[in-house]
């Protein structure tokens, strides 16, 4: 009976444990995403670094986290392939976690990035996938966003019915 009681504490403490540091993890992550932001020049070291202590953590909301500001970061760059690549890993951290949020959102900035590559086609579909994801799931924010940014397709393309649609859709989310 003791060894069970104490096997059950173990199984506690370590559990907290994991907990309080995956929360510190994910204020640097945070802190990272606010200085990728800001354009900080040592931001690929710092991410390296932070890589380094949490490659073996079995988060992948952290990880889909962690590739998500490398794909920005590398989209502020212009490395648009290895941006692609990282919002990739990304999705799959995120799905593997089933993050219902992180998947949408990445889906949405891989229609950015494609976008961003003058590839339109391939932007909406990746925006489709993530309206879909975000309307099963009621994550407004995301309708909003990724209905906003069809309607910047569709307003390059110069279907401005379709754009003032999307538009519209975008607005009644805020």
């Amino acid at each position: 009976m003791k060894k069970q009681l104490l096997i059950l504490l173990l199984i506690g403490f370590n559990f907290l444990f994991s907990q309080n540091k995956n929360e510190t993890l994910y204020k640097e992550l945070i802190e990272l995403d606010k200085s990728s932001k800001k354009k900080d020049k040592s931001i690929d070291l710092k991410l390296n670094q932070f890589f380094e202590k949490f490659k073996h953590n079995e988060n992948d909301s952290l990880k889909g986290f962690y590739y998500m500001i490398r794909a920005n970061t590398f989209s502020d760059q212009l490395k648009k392939e290895e941006a692609i690549k990282s919002i990739i890993l990304s999705n799959q951290f995120y799905t593997k976690a089933k993050n219902s949020s992180g998947i949408s959102k990445s889906f949405m900035n891989l229609g950015n990035l494609y976008l961003f590559k003058g590839d339109s086609e391939k932007a909406l579909i990746y925006y489709n996938k993530g309206l879909e994801i975000a309307e099963k799931n009621d994550l407004y924010k995301e309708m909003g966003l990724i209905n906003k940014n069809i309607g910047v397709v569709f307003m390059n393309q110069e279907k401005y019915k379709e754009a003032l649609l999307y538009s519209n859709k975008a607005l009644e989310m805020f």
